[in-house]
């Protein structure tokens, strides 16, 4: 490999099939024609109609992608109002949340499918809730769950 200066190319064939430059910071670097022969299909068009494909697909794509997503709402309450730092997951996903000191929660980009709810408090029993999602976001409304005096010992 050969350094150049970059103001010096102007007096050197840039075309010739020995003379490959690559600017990094001010300087080229010369490569000799084996290891550029590797990148003349993607600089004579290869490269650019893979790139033009490629955008096509993704402005085709990208609008169905934040269709299939949805959020579950709710709001964890007991006997004596609203139950604080609840956590909340669905059973069989990575997916979960935990509620606020209102007991509001919100289950983020969720898929269309059906899942289970679970949802537990500390001395409170276990609560599931099958939901469905289809093509809307679910608000839950109220969750009420009760006491469970075993689990405070």
């Amino acid at each position: 490999m050969n350094l150049i200066p970059a103001h010096e190319l102007s007096m050197m064939e840039s075309d010739s099939p020995r003379f490959q430059p690559w600017v990094t910071s001010g300087w080229r670097i010369t490569t000799t024609v084996s290891t550029v022969s590797i990148f003349r299909p993607w600089r004579e068009g290869l490269g650019h109609s893979l790139g033009k494909t490629s955008l096509l697909l993704l402005c085709l794509l990208l609008p169905f992608i934040g269709i299939a997503q949805h959020s579950i709402t709710g709001t964890v309450a007991g006997n004596d109002g609203a139950i604080g730092f609840a956590n909340i997951i669905m059973k069989n996903t990575k997916m979960g949340a935990a509620a606020n000191a209102d007991g509001q929660f919100e289950l983020r980009d969720v898929p269309q499918g059906e899942f289970v709810v679970q949802v537990s408090a500390i001395g409170y029993r276990r609560l599931e809730v099958p939901v469905t999602l289809n093509q809307a976001d679910i608000p839950l409304g109220e969750i009420r769950m009760t006491e469970d005096a075993l689990g405070l010992d």
